[in-house]
């Protein structure tokens, strides 16, 4: 079972689950205590990790892949 508490893991779940040809992620986005969005499961334990991270993680992924196979 994978530990969804520590942002790093996160990440590493985000990047898993695209790289296994998941097509539609749900994320939950809250506001965080400077104004910006973070994304984390509301009122439980799991840590708030910025939008923009896991935006670029999204992105990154579907550039990657994208451009893999436009380039061949």
């Amino acid at each position: 079972m994978v530990s969804l508490l520590a942002p790093k893991t996160q990440s590493m779940v985000l990047r898993m689950v695209l790289v296994t040809g998941c097509r539609c992620v749900e994320l939950d986005c809250w506001d965080g205590d400077d104004g910006s969005p973070v994304i984390y499961h509301g009122h439980t334990f799991t840590t708030k990790i910025p939008f923009r991270r896991v935006v670029e993680t999204i992105a990154r992924f579907v550039c990657s892949r994208f451009l893999s196979k436009t380039i061949k």
